[in-house]
């Protein structure tokens, strides 16, 4: 999949967006990946707020969509769901576990970069001045998203059914995580 996607951009410099658990499924590690592309660089891409990442997550198998295209907005979606703190507790042990492993590994630190969602949605100019184009290794150019939007802004409190049974889980320090390498 990689290969192709590369491959059908045949530029100089391309990119392939892929989640971790997409490498699992086909038995694919980061050294896989390394080996199978040496000059590769890696932009680690994280959410701050993992109630947010869950409930983005949910909703996306929910609604069946993911971000929605710019060009083509769809109305949020007023979808709710319940959680349970089991459910959100190992949640978070299993994205914390992925990024651990990821952190730890040497081809990260000699070619790639760690970014925070938040961070890059709130100043995504500065976050590619600051992080992703020295480790690409191009020249500084300004930054647009135009195909890209949030899926939803709604607070949590309106989409989790049972918010007052686990809202400690959803907003408190247990839900944060931070990556400062970026």
């Amino acid at each position: 999949y990689v290969r192709n996607c590369l491959e059908a951009l045949n530029r100089e410099i391309c990119a392939v967006k892929f989640q971790y658990e997409q490498l699992q499924c086909g038995g694919i590690t980061p050294d896989d990946l390394h080996h199978a592309f040496p000059h590769a660089r890696f932009v680690i891409l994280y959410r701050r707020s993992l109630s947010r990442q869950l409930i983005s997550d949910v909703m996306r198998h929910v609604t069946r969509e993911g971000g929605s295209p710019a060009r083509r907005p769809s109305p949020e979606p007023t979808a709710t769901v319940r959680l349970s703190p089991a459910k959100i507790r190992s949640y978070y042990a299993a994205v914390r576990a992925i990024y651990a492993e990821w952190m730890e590994l040497p081809l990260l630190a000699q070619h790639g970069v760690v970014v925070c969602y938040e961070d890059l949605c709130e100043d995504p100019q500065s976050v590619f001045e600051r992080s992703i184009f020295p480790v690409l290794g191009v020249t500084p150019a300004p930054v647009e998203n135009r195909r890209f939007v949030k899926q939803t802004r709604r607070k949590l409190s309106e989409i989790v059914e049972n918010y007052d049974e686990v809202a400690d889980l959803l907003e408190g320090s247990e839900s944060i995580q931070d990556y400062a390498r970026a």
